[in-house]
């Protein structure tokens, strides 16, 4: 089965993230999608910040974060 983001450590998804991009080059945009949508998890502030922190580190690009407004506004981020 592949790995799906959301259900495992949010270093983990970073790493699986990294190593699966296509054809990616500096500039292209780069997206986190933090929903809980059918009963997956929902990441919190940390894990969601682990996660971008990895990525941004390893490409020196911060990912876009798209949520839905409620979930934006009941975290501190």
């Amino acid at each position: 089965m592949t790995p799906r983001s959301g259900w495992g450590s949010a270093a983990g998804d970073a790493s699986y993230f990294l190593a699966h991009r296509h054809d990616y080059r500096p500039g292209d945009p780069l997206m986190i999608d933090v929903e809980g949508i059918d009963g997956s998890p929902v990441w919190t502030d940390a894990q969601t910040a682990q996660f971008v922190n990895a990525v941004k580190t390893a490409l020196g690009a911060t990912p876009f974060l798209y949520t839905y407004s409620a979930l934006l506004r009941s975290r501190t981020w």
